[in-house]
C-alpha cells in the first residue's frame, strides 16, 4: 500500500492503523487500566510540562518517521516548542522530544524492539518510556551524547519517573492512581503467571 492509500484508508476507518514500508496493521484496542494509565500520565505530565511551552499528546495523533517510512502512534509524546508535522501529511508529528508507551502483553516485544529502534530515528527523541500496566514498574531509556542509550528503572509506588531534560519528576503513585489488582514490581512475579 502506498503511503497516500494508507492517509485515506485511515480518514475513513474507525480502528487506529500503522504503516512501516508498505504494510498497514490495526492497532488494538486497549484494556481499562491502559486508558487509565494513559490518562493518568497525561494529566501528571501535562501539568509539569505547561510552564515549560511543552505539549503532550495522546495516542490518537500519528508520529511520521521518515527513515524508516513509518507512520506509528505513542501512547503519548511530547514536543517542547514548535510542533512539526511531516509534509506527506499534516496530522502527523515528526519531532517528537519524549515518547510513552504502556505495555502489553500483545505488543511488549514489538514495542521493546522493532517500535524502539523505529522511533530511535528520530533526530529530536530523547527519552522512551515504557510503562507497565499490570505492575509498578518503568522503563526510561534516554538518548546519551553519541547516541547511546541509558537505563533507568522506577520501581514500586513510592518512587518517581525522571524527565532529566526538563528536570522533573512523576510520582509513579501518580501514573497507577485508580489501578487496582497490581502485581509486586519484581522480575520473578512474571514466572507466576
Amino acid at each position: 500500500m502506498t503511503i497516500k492509500e494508507y492517509l485515506a484508508l485511515e480518514e475513513s476507518s474507525e480502528e487506529k492503523l500503522e504503516y512501516s514500508q508498505g504494510m498497514v496493521w490495526a492497532m488494538s484496542g486497549a484494556t481499562p487500566d491502559h486508558a487509565l494509565i494513559c490518562a493518568n500520565l497525561i494529566k501528571a505530565i501535562g501539568n509539569l510540562t505547561d510552564p515549560l511551552g511543552c505539549r503532550i499528546f495522546g495516542g490518537d495523533l500519528r508520529i511520521r518517521i521518515e527513515e524508516s517510512d513509518s507512520f506509528l502512534r505513542a501512547d503519548a509524546s511530547i514536543v517542547c516548542g514548535e510542533p512539526e508535522y511531516s509534509n506527506k501529511d499534516k496530522n502527523s508529528l515528526v519531532n517528537p522530544e519524549i515518547i510513552f508507551e504502556v505495555l502489553s502483553h500483545s505488543t511488549e516485544g514489538y514495542d521493546r524492539g522493532v517500535k524502539f529502534h523505529k522511533y530511535s530515528l528520530i533526530p529530536d527523541l530523547i527519552q522512551y518510556v515504557l510503562i507497565s500496566q499490570d505492575k509498578p514498574f518503568i522503563e526510561s531509556f534516554t538518548r546519551e551524547r553519541g547516541g547511546r542509550w541509558s537505563l533507568d528503572k522506577s520501581v514500586g509506588l513510592n518512587s518517581d519517573l525522571e524527565i532529566p531534560s526538563k528536570n522533573l519528576k512523576i510520582a509513579l503513585r501518580e501514573i497507577y492512581k485508580f489501578i487496582t489488582n497490581l502485581k509486586s514490581p519484581m522480575y520473578f512475579s512474571d514466572q507466576e503467571e
